[in-house]
C-alpha cells in the first residue's frame, strides 16, 4: 500500500511538474543570469576528467562537480583499467588483443546488447590513451597488473599506484595547468534546449541558478545508486544493497538526457561484495572481503564458489535473505593480520582462538561452523574441493589460531541503465539519430556493451576514461573556440564568509589535538593570538585522498572564521571533517 501511495504520489507530481514546466520554464530560464563557455563537462569522475583533459586549451572550458571534492565513484575505486597495445602492456607482455578483449565482453553481455561500433573504438583509443597519459605523470605502474576476474587473470589490468585517490589528484592537477574551469558544488539541473539543439545547461550552485551556455554539452555524472526512486522503478531486487558508488551518483545526467528525448538502454548492476558502504571492497580493511578464505552464511556453512567472478558471488549474497555472510582468516599471512587488527579496533572484524570461540561471536551454529572448516581444510590437502570445485592453490586453508571474521555483503558500485550513445559518444534520441551536440560517457553509457552484471576489473574505469576521451575527441571538431578561459578553480562556496563569529575568548598560545578520523588519526595545531583562533592546521592525516581534500582545504578557514569548531561538516567528506572539529576541541580545551 506505501508503495501504491508512492507512485500515486510521483505520479501527481510529475503531472504538476509538467504543467508548470509547460507554462513557465522558459520563461524562468529566460529570467536567469546567462554565462557562456564553448564547452561544459558535467561530473567531475575520471570520464568527465578525461573530456575536460582533451578539451582544455580548446576555448573557455567548464567542469561542473555537484559535490565538494572531485572524483565520483573513482575516487572509491582501485584505479584499474583493462588497455589495449600500450607502452606498458607491449614492455610487460601482459593483457588481451583487441579481438580477445572485445570476444569477452561481448560473451558476458550478449550480442544483442552490445555496441559493436562503440566498444571498437574504445579498444582503438586505449593504448595511446594509456600513453599520452604516462607522459602527463599519471602514475600507472609498470609492473603491477590486476587479473580481470578472479578465474580469468589473463585480462591483466592496469593498475594506478595510490589507487583511485592517485588518479584523480593527478587529473586534477593536468585540468588546472590546462586551464580548465573547474565549478565545485555547482550541480547541472536541466539542458538548455533552443531549436531542437542542446545549448547548454541550467546551474544551480547554493541558492542562486544560471544559464551556462554552451557549444556542446559532455554529460558525466554516473549511475543512479544513491536515487532511491531509480533503484525502485530499474534495480528493485538490488535496492537493499550497499551502495558504494560516488555520493553523488543520484542519475542526474540520465534524467536531463531522458526529457530531452534520449534513448534508454541496459538493465542490471555493477555488484560485488564489500564490507560497509565506508571501506567497500578498497583500502587495508575493505580488500579484506578479496582475500577471504571462504564464505559462511548465517548457518555456518560455505554458499558460494569464492573464486567465481563478482557478479556470481554478488548474486549469490543477494539471494541469502538476510543479505549477509561473513569472511573468515586465520593469522598465517602477517600483512592481512596487520590489516585484521585495524578491522578489530574498529570493530568490524572478530577475533577468537578457536574456531568454537569465533562461533560463539558471529552466533552461528558451532558444529556447522566446525565442520565447514574441517572439510574445507580437507580438500585443501587432498586438492579437490568436490563441493566447489575450486583448486588447491586458490584455496586459504583455516590453520592457525587467532581466528577473524567479518561481515561480507552485496555492494553495489554503479548501475547499467543509462542512455544509448553511438560510436562517437553522441546521445541518440529513440529515432537513434544523435541529439545536436550532447553527449554522454562514462557509466552513464556503460549499457551500450555490458548487460546485467559486472563483467570484470578495470571496466568501470576503462569505460570512463576512453569514453571520455572519444566524446571530447569528437565535440571539439569543426568547433570555433569563441572565448577565452578566465580560470578560478574554485574548491567550493566560501563558508567563511557566511558564519557568525563566537565571542569565546582564548588563552594566548599555539596547542595540538587529534580524534580518529576515517583511517587513523587527524592531528591538528591551533594557533591562539588576542584571545581568538587565529590559524588551524592539519598536521597529519591518512584519510584517502580526494575524498577527504574538501574537509581539509576548508574547515581550518571556516573554524577560524567562526571561532569556533562548531562548523558544518564538509558534505562528502563526513568522516574528516568530524575528526577535524573534535580535534580542535581537544586543542581548544588547552586554551580555556
Amino acid at each position: 500500500m506505501k508503495k501504491v501511495k508512492r507512485i500515486v504520489t510521483l505520479a501527481l507530481a510529475s503531472l504538476m511538474s509538467i504543467a508548470l514546466f509547460a507554462g513557465c520554464s522558459a520563461d524562468k530560464k529566460e529570467s536567469l543570469k546567462t554565462e557562456e563557455a564553448d564547452f561544459v563537462v558535467v561530473g567531475g569522475g575520471a570520464a568527465g576528467l578525461m573530456s575536460a583533459l582533451e578539451l582544455g586549451g580548446n576555448g573557455k572550458v567548464v567542469l561542473l562537480e555537484k559535490m565538494p571534492a572531485l572524483g565520483g565513484t573513482t575516487i572509491r575505486s582501485k584505479g584499474y583499467l583493462w588497455s589495449v597495445d600500450s607502452k606498458i602492456n607491449k614492455e610487460a607482455n601482459v593483457g588481451l588483443s583487441g579481438e580477445e578483449l572485445t570476444k569477452f565482453y561481448k560473451d558476458m553481455a550478449g550480442e544483442e546488447n552490445f555496441n559493436d561500433e562503440l566498444f571498437k573504438k574504445m579498444v582503438e583509443v586505449s593504448g595511446s590513451t594509456v600513453d599520452e597519459l604516462v607522459e602527463l605523470g599519471i602514475p600507472f605502474s609498470k609492473t603491477n597488473f590486476a587479473g580481470g576476474t578472479p578465474n580469468y587473470p589473463e585480462l591483466q589490468t592496469l593498475t594506478v599506484e595510490g589507487e583511485g585517490p592517485a588518479l584523480i589528484s593527478a587529473f586534477n592537477k593536468l585540468l588546472k595547468e590546462r586551464n580548465v574551469e573547474i565549478r565545485m558544488e555547482s550541480s547541472a539541473e536541466e539542458l538548455i534546449i533552443e531549436n531542437g539543439e542542446v545549448k547548454g545547461v541550467v546551474v544551480k550552485k547554493g541558492d542562486e541558478k544560471y544559464n551556462l551556455k554552451s557549444q556542446k554539452v559532455i554529460l558525466s555524472t554516473g549511475g543512479f545508486t544513491r536515487n532511491e526512486d531509480m533503484m525502485d522503478q530499474y534495480n528493485n531486487e538490488f535496492i537493499n544493497n550497499i551502495p558504494f558508488s560516488g555520493v553523488g551518483s543520484t542519475g542526474d545526467g540520465i534524467l536531463m538526457a531522458e526529457k530531452a528525448g534520449a534513448q534508454l538502454i541496459g538493465d542490471g548492476v555493477l555488484g560485488i561484495w564489500g564490507m560497509n558502504e565506508k571501506y567497500g571492497y578498497v583500502g587495508d580493511i575493505g580488500s579484506l572481503v578479496r582475500q577471504t578464505a571462504f564464505y559462511i552464511n548465517k548457518d555456518g556453512n560455505r554458499f558460494v564458489n569464492e573464486k567465481r567472478y563478482y557478479a556470481e558471488v554478488h548474486n549469490e549474497l543477494n539471494k541469502l535473505e538476510d543479505k549477509h555472510a561473513y569472511g573468515l582468516l586465520d593469522s598465517r599471512d602477517e600483512k592481512l593480520v596487520e590489516n585484521l587488527e585495524k578491522g578489530v579496533s574498529e570493530g568490524l572484524v572478530v577475533k577468537a582462538n578457536t574456531i568454537e570461540e569465533l562461533a560463539d561471536l558471529l552466533k552461528v551454529n558451532k558444529d556447522n561452523l566446525v565442520g565447514t572448516v574441517n572439510k574445507y581444510n580437507e580438500a585443501f590437502n587432498s586438492g579437490n574441493d568436490a563441493e566447489f570445485g575450486l583448486k588447491n592453490k586458490q584455496m586459504t586453508p583455516m590453520l592457525k589460531a587467532p581466528f577473524y571474521a567479518y561481515d561480507v555483503k552485496p555492494t553495489i558500485i554503479g548501475t547499467i541503465k543509462g542512455v544509448k550513445v553511438n560510436d562517437n559518444a553522441q546521445v541518440l534520441d529513440k529515432d537513434n539519430n544523435p541529439i545536436k551536440n550532447l553527449y554522454a560517457t562514462g557509466e552513464m553509457i556503460i549499457g551500450n556493451f555490458i548487460n546485467k552484471a559486472y563483467p570484470a576489473t578495470g571496466t568501470v574505469v576503462a569505460t570512463g576514461i576512453y569514453s571520455g576521451k572519444i566524446a571530447a575527441t569528437h565535440a571539439k571538431e569543426g568547433v570555433t573556440p569563441k572565448f577565452e578561459s578566465e580560470v578560478s578553480n574554485e574548491s567550493s562556496n566560501n563558508e567563511s564568509e557566511k558564519v557568525e563569529a563566537d565571542k569565546t575568548v582564548y588563552k594566548y598560545g599555539i596547542y595540538e589535538g587529534q580524534a580518529k578520523g576515517m583511517n587513523d588519526a587527524v592531528k591538528v595545531s591551533v594557533e591562539v593570538k588576542e584571545g581568538k583562533i587565529s590559524k588551524v592546521e592539519i598536521l597529519d592525516s591518512k584519510d584517502t585522498a580526494g575524498i577527504s581534500d574538501a574537509a581539509i582545504e576548508k574547515l581550518p578557514e571556516m573554524i577560524v572564521s567562526k571561532n569556533s569548531p562548531e562548523v558544518d561538516s564538509i558534505s562528502g567528506a563526513t568522516s574528516t571533517s568530524d575528526a577535524i572539529k573534535e580535534a580542535v576541541t581537544e586543542a581548544l580545551k588547552q586554551a580555556k
